[in-house]
């Protein structure tokens, strides 16, 4: 991360050991990825602008290898969690896609045409964390007892025409797995089964992974 961005972005980082390690970073940058939202009308006093999400970026080779292999490495958190997911049916329906997209065109501008692609970071849930779980999910948890429940929920699902709440949990479950489902459409693949890897979120799914560009 360079250094005179740290105090202007909620930023994320990436490390890379300074001794002992086969890579270099030869390039490297911080995008912001959010909209300049100001967000309205949200329960526990959360109104003004949403907060600053980035990507950091960095493209490694080999240290004895001027001439590649390349991989473009991406870090990034999109925007979403217990204060931020009350606005999904309306102000923040589309933002997470858009954030994503903008992870994907820093990778497209910058990365060199053989560069293998990685994303790091909370993309979301996958499709598979939203299908057939038990009411007593984790997930399920979570929506019944805090994103239901406030006002601003309320309000917007009257507005959208949201009258049930299955209709409501899955308009919910679509925002949350929206990012990783147009990672996968634009032909990235999610690397699972990784040692060490665990529950990310008290919602009860993954929500750190890891994609590539291709396999």
């Amino acid at each position: 991360l360079p250094a005179d961005s740290a105090d202007k972005l909620l930023v994320n980082e990436l490390y890379i050991r300074s001794e002992g390690s086969q890579w270099e970073a030869v390039e490297s940058g911080v995008e912001q990825i959010s909209s300049d939202l100001l967000l309205a009308g949200g329960d526990a006093n959360v109104t003004g602008p949403l907060a600053t999400r980035s990507v950091v970026w960095a493209r490694l080779r080999p240290r004895e290898s001027s001439e590649g292999p390349f991989v473009f490495v991406l870090n990034a958190q999109l925007s979403g969690g217990a204060l931020e997911d009350q606005f999904f049916i309306d102000q923040l329906a589309h933002e997470r896609g858009r954030q994503l997209e903008r992870v994907l065109d820093v990778f497209r501008q910058r990365s060199g045409e053989s560069d293998l692609g990685v994303i790091l970071g909370a993309a979301g849930a996958l499709s598979s964390a939203c299908a057939d779980r038990p009411v007593d999910h984790p997930l399920s948890v979570y929506f019944d007892d805090v994103v239901a429940n406030y006002h601003r929920v309320m309000e917007d699902a009257v507005s959208a025409g949201l009258r049930t709440t299955d209709l409501l949990e899955q308009r919910f479950c679509e925002y949350l797995c929206a990012p990783s489902e147009a990672l996968v459409a634009q032909g990235w693949d999610f690397v699972e089964g990784l040692d060490g890897f665990a529950v990310g979120s008290s919602c009860g799914f993954l929500a750190e992974h890891l994609a590539t560009s291709r396999h």
